[in-house]
């Protein structure tokens, strides 16, 4: 998997969590919403987004205006999937999840977009 992948609202153990499992990524780490969009303007390779539920009800939108698919990391909790779903998530995953199943779905979203651009 290659490519930059820019990571909203995680902290503490679950970042060294996502550092470790994607390893061949460049990735961004930011908190909020303002900080994640300067990083988007300045980094216009970040193709995929990583966001904490908490974090992407409005930032969902916000994404929309850029070439940006989203996996939405969510409680375990199906109300939740169901709202990023419908707010323009590509995918989403449940808390907690296994740092396997965390390179799997990144790498089907970074082979879908890889081809997308063909």
């Amino acid at each position: 998997m290659q490519g930059s992948i820019l990571v909203v609202g995680v902290s503490g153990e679950e970042t060294a969590t996502i550092e470790k499992s994607l390893k061949s990524a460049e990735l961004w780490f930011v908190s909020t919403e303002a900080e994640a969009v300067a990083c988007i303007q300045e980094h216009p390779s970040i193709r995929i987004a990583l966001l904490d539920f908490t974090t992407s009800i409005s930032l969902l939108h916000t994404l929309s205006h850029y070439p940006i698919h989203s996996i939405v990391l969510t409680n375990n909790d199906a109300m939740e999937e169901c709202k990023a779903l419908s707010l323009g998530a590509a995918d989403c995953l449940r808390r907690p999840y296994s740092p396997e199943l965390l390179r799997i779905r990144i790498g089907l979203l970074a082979d879908s977009l890889m081809g997308e651009e063909e």
